[in-house]
């Protein structure tokens, strides 16, 4: 019985690390081959149908144009009340001790030796 599980183990790893169909070239109707792709121009020239011109992007206000966020909230203003300025309740940005370590973007002369 344990002869049996592991080799039951043995079979289900290889079948679970061997490669998938979809990584070979292998398919029921015979091998194909990787050809590599060449980017080319297509000639439009002679189609079967006539390539439609475009009439420019599609626009949501083109389609729907009686619709728009005034009519759906008419009562609603982006800036209702003007900004107030005031005072912070917190202390002033000068009075912390790190506004008076030396500014690592502003380097010291260097020094030079005396000869």
């Amino acid at each position: 019985m344990r002869m049996a599980i592991w080799l039951g183990g043995v079979l289900l790893g290889m079948a679970i690390a061997a490669p998938a169909w979809a990584q070979s070239t292998q398919n029921l109707l015979g091998s194909l081959g990787n050809f590599p792709q060449a980017n080319q121009p297509i000639d439009m020239s002679n189609v079967i149908a006539p390539v439609p011109h475009s009439s420019g992007p599609l626009h949501l206000n083109n389609v729907f144009s009686s619709l728009s966020l005034t009519r759906l909230f008419p009562n609603l203003s982006r800036n209702a009340k003007p900004p107030s300025f005031g005072t912070s309740p917190f202390p002033a940005p000068s009075t912390f001790p790190s506004t008076k370590y030396p500014n690592s973007f502003q380097p010291t002369a260097p020094m030079f030796p005396k000869q």
